[in-house]
């Protein structure tokens, strides 16, 4: 199914995925409209898009498989069982969290977990596609776009003086402008080609966390599908599967 594609300024109405379970795209929806409602409309979209994306239905279709071997029998019939409902229904390790003052706050959370599971995961992948969605829009969190789009205002700034200088008839002042917007939109270009794959692997390290943290499953293949999806560009299982594993570029992590 073809993603939504909007302009940033212009909020999308919600349309999710034709697969998804209802359960799903009534929290996804919920969550569109929370975005929507403080105000950021870009990170609304990414959602809105991802939503609607087959990534993220062959990540719930992936998730909603069940055991048929029974490899897990504490966690339902899951193939990939949700870790915080596995934790509660542990007795002994419940009763060892129970008595650690650093992880006896986290047992409400394991027991919700376990006794609405669906809901529960059908949470975990929200908050999922939520956190891909806001690291992946210009005003995000990411301090890799940060600084990109940092130079490239810079750039635009100092066109837009040279312009104005020239227009007054500041020749000489407008050619000192268009000197320094040369030099910002150098160093976003080079910035760019850098930063641009540590930023990809990082969305790939983070969504891969996630699923096995809370699903014991890395799914590189799911994995490489949503980062696609949410970069708009074609990522590799392979790809997916080195970046895990690599360690970080130590000479673009220093930029940061």
């Amino acid at each position: 199914m073809a993603d939504v594609v909007v302009a940033n300024d212009m909020p999308a109405a919600f349309r999710a995925h034709p697969g998804l379970p209802p359960l799903h795209a009534r929290l996804l929806q919920g969550r569109h409209q929370t975005i929507l409602e403080r105000g950021d409309i870009a990170h609304a979209n990414k959602l809105n898009s991802l939503a609607a994306s087959d990534a993220t239905a062959g990540l719930v279709r992936e998730l909603n498989r069940h055991d048929r071997g029974q490899r897990y029998p504490l966690v339902a019939d899951y193939l990939h069982p949700t870790v915080d409902a596995l934790l509660w229904r542990n007795k002994q390790l419940r009763e060892a969290l129970r008595h650690d003052p650093n992880d006896a706050n986290k047992l409400p959370w394991f027991r919700c977990a376990a006794r609405d599971e669906r809901r529960w995961r059908a949470c975990l992948v929200v908050e999922l596609l939520t956190e891909l969605a806001k690291r992946t829009t210009p005003q995000g969190p990411d301090r890799c776009v940060a600084m990109v789009a940092g130079e490239a205002r810079a750039a635009a700034s100092e066109w837009h003086k040279a312009e104005a200088l020239r227009e007054h008839g500041f020749t000489e002042d407008a050619a000192r402008h268009m000197t320094l917007a040369s030099v910002h939109l150098r160093y976003t270009r080079d910035l760019a080609r850098i930063l641009a794959p540590v930023y990809r692997d990082g969305l790939i390290r983070m969504v891969s966390w996630r699923l096995s943290r809370h699903f014991l499953f890395r799914g590189d293949r799911i994995v490489s599908a949503l980062v696609s999806a949410a970069l708009d560009i074609k990522i590799s299982r392979g790809h997916a599967r080195t970046a895990v594993k690599s360690p970080v570029n130590r000479r673009a992590k220093s930029m940061i």
